[in-house]
């Protein structure tokens, strides 16, 4: 079964993340151009920022980004 394309993604750079890839304290895009970048509506860019979260993977902070 094919897994939706925010799902993909959240698998994509939790990957990244664990490989070291995205080191620690390496900002990640915003909602907004991650959404454009991946060509995904805000909502499911919103989605995957918090999907990373809830794994502990990144962390959020209003008005900074997401780390």
């Amino acid at each position: 079964m094919v897994q939706p394309r925010y799902k993909q993604l959240v698998d994509r750079l939790a990957a990244e993340i664990r490989a070291g890839r995205l080191r620690p304290g390496t900002r990640l895009p915003t909602h907004r151009e991650l959404a454009a970048r991946e060509g995904l509506a805000l909502v499911t860019a919103t989605r995957v920022h918090a999907e990373l979260q809830e794994m502990g993977l990144v962390s959020g902070e209003t008005g900074r980004g997401t780390f």
